[in-house]
């Protein structure tokens, strides 16, 4: 089983919303049965609260998000057949208790 993480760095805009960047900015599964994982970073306080990944059809496991809201990880099947490209969600909650979506992707298989 393999791992892969990209660390989410908040930066908080004037108006308190997030601009999160991604490092490595896409995700690209290419082994069976990996989890991926994003990490936050950069900005105290904030947590990941749910997640959620476009389409369903069975190739992601649930999210599951770490006790401190600052991990959020799944199991991707990466299986042959799956379609290439995913759309994972993340909803972020600031300090201030404001939920934000995110829009991250995932590649399985490239090309």
């Amino acid at each position: 089983m393999t791992t892969q993480t990209t660390t989410m760095t908040l930066n908080v805009g004037p108006d308190g919303s997030p601009n999160p960047s991604y490092n490595p900015p896409d995700l690209t599964v290419t082994e069976a049965n990996t989890t991926v994982s994003y990490q936050l970073a950069g900005a105290p306080g904030w947590i990941f609260v749910s997640g959620s990944i476009a389409p369903i059809n069975g190739e992601f496991s649930l999210p599951s998000i770490s006790a401190d809201g600052t991990m959020l990880s799944f199991l991707d099947l990466d299986t042959p057949a799956a379609i290439n490209t995913f759309e994972m969600s993340a909803v972020l909650r600031s300090p201030g208790g404001v939920d934000y979506p995110t829009d991250p992707q995932i590649i399985n298989r490239p090309g």
